[in-house]
């Protein structure tokens, strides 16, 4: 939008913040949303459910850059095998959120079969590791640099 992309296209276009892909494609299934910026995992989910939906890729009007980070209450030195028995937040289950620790977790020796997902909104995240209610949670901007900002640190860089 501050680039004027959408101005110059004489398109009148309102941001909405989502919580999650999956949260998008219901909103987009529902009429509520026209167009989203989803991850592959909940674009196929909803290609799988049949929901109708206009997928663009958005080449070009973007930078690529890293859209989530995992971050813990511990970062320093971490492993997959520091999770064994541990919870991790994501914005969704059986979504990309979920896929990313899942990846790095494996990657990096741990036991997934003993690693625990738990949903629940960005913006609880940092506040939950900080109490111990969850281990690490992967967060996705804008809530990932406003975390930062407040001194939250990032333990591994999950798929994003």
């Amino acid at each position: 939008m501050q680039l004027g992309y959408f101005k110059a296209r004489n398109l009148d276009v309102q941001i909405q913040l989502m919580t999650s892909g999956a949260s998008e494609a219901a909103a987009l299934a529902g009429g509520a949303l026209d167009i989203v910026e989803s991850n592959v995992v909940s674009t196929s989910a909803a290609i799988c459910a049949a929901f109708r939906r206009l997928y663009r890729a958005g080449r070009g009007i973007h930078e690529c850059r890293t859209t989530s980070e995992m971050i813990c209450a511990k970062p320093s030195d971490r492993s997959g095998k520091d999770f064994a028995g541990k919870s991790v937040a994501v914005v969704a289950l059986g979504d990309l959120s979920q896929l990313g620790p899942a990846v790095w977790i494996d990657a990096t020796g741990g036991d997934l079969s003993t690693v625990h997902y738990i949903e629940m909104p960005a913006t609880a995240m940092p506040a939950a590791i900080a109490r111990g209610t969850v281990e690490a949670g992967l967060l996705p901007e804008p809530y990932l640099q406003i975390a930062l900002a407040g001194g939250t640190k990032v333990c591994a860089k999950a798929l994003t």
